[in-house]
């Protein structure tokens, strides 16, 4: 059997429960933008789980669960890739830790991806009936009826705990009790969460960082709120700029932009001008004004328009263009942007 579709219209339940009904045996594969996590079924039942992205990495979650110290795992990086062996098969040599303890923590890395999965709103799917090789892989059997309930309390349970959170463009700081080092305590989970807590990464970027699922990161993220130790910072993520700046600009008519630009003192033959119209233009939602920022933004190399960008951004006179310039001049590479690194 084959099997493909999209997220949006067909949800991961339903394929999951057909595929566990029909005791299938195959490989499920569901893709957004550029991660892909596989899914590995055995007449019914999960057995395995792999995502692309580095989320999870084993030496961390190694790490972080106090099997192995950090130079040891860096020791162990390096023959693995000297020796071109798998870092779980150099640890268990190397007597840092068993078998069995690096297949609690790979299951863990499965099982993590499977949760994390339920939550994605889109993506596309493809699943295929396939005879499974097996051998090297860490087989523990999921049931996925039980997984689905599982899921399904975590969905209910995150719709609340992302009302402190409504976003994931918002940015943490930790709060001055922290920075003073007085008692704080926490469990390791927690200090793994607040260690990435720098006043600069979004939610979205701690998700990427830490190695835990995203229901455990927002029910860390909102102990740490309520204990105190972290808070809002004031400073906007390019996301949540350049959806300011968005809903800003679709109202606006060319006739008003072309006013702006002679205010500005922009000549129409001027690349700054050129790039701020394409952009202005162009642009069909949030993700798409920060795409063609990234864009078009490296362009700016002439003395003048550089100069004229700080200048736009130093006295910050139009606030219809404010949130286009702080994003053009943190990716234009330009000094006076500290603020957006």
């Amino acid at each position: 059997m084959a099997l493909t579709g999209n997220l949006e219209t067909f949800y991961l339940t339903t394929i999951l429960q057909l595929l566990h009904n029909e005791q299938k045996t195959g490989v499920l594969r569901v893709m957004r933008k550029d991660e892909e996590i596989k899914i590995f079924i055995q007449e019914g039942a999960i057995i395995h789980a792999t995502r692309s992205e580095g989320k999870n990495r084993l030496g961390d979650l190694l790490v972080k669960h106090g099997m192995i110290a950090d130079k040891q795992l860096k020791e162990c990086l390096a023959l693995s890739q000297e020796k071109k062996l798998p870092l779980g098969k150099i640890i268990v040599e190397k007597e840092y830790a068993t078998a069995q303890a690096i297949k609690q923590i790979i299951f863990k890395q499965a099982e993590n991806a499977i949760y994390d999965l339920f939550l994605w709103k889109k993506g596309k799917f493809e699943y295929q009936d396939r005879a499974l090789v097996t051998q090297g892989m860490v087989i523990k059997k999921i049931n996925i009826m039980r997984l689905i309930l599982e899921a399904t309390r975590r969905i209910d349970e995150i719709s609340l705990l992302k009302k402190q959170i409504p976003d994931e463009g918002m940015i943490f700081k930790r709060t001055a009790s922290v920075r003073d080092d007085q008692p704080v305590q926490l469990s390791p989970d927690e200090w793994s969460v607040l260690a990435i807590i720098d006043g600069k990464s979004d939610v979205r970027g701690v998700l990427r960082a830490s190695v835990l699922d995203q229901y455990s990161v927002y029910k860390i993220l909102n102990s740490l709120i309520s204990a105190g130790c972290i808070k809002a910072s004031g400073e906007l993520s390019p996301g949540l700029r350049a959806q300011k700046a968005f809903e800003q600009i679709k109202t606006v008519d060319s006739k008003i932009i072309r006013e702006l630009f002679d205010t500005f003192g922009l000549p129409r033959s001027s690349m700054l001008r050129v790039i701020f119209t394409r952009i202005i233009r162009d642009a069909a939602s949030p993700e798409d004004l920060l795409e063609m920022i990234d864009l078009e933004s490296p362009k700016i190399t002439q003395a003048q328009d550089r100069e004229t960008l700080a200048r736009l951004n130093r006295e910050k006179q139009v606030p219809l263009m404010e949130d286009i310039i702080e994003l053009m001049m943190s990716k234009a590479n330009m000094p006076g942007n500290e603020q957006m690194q």
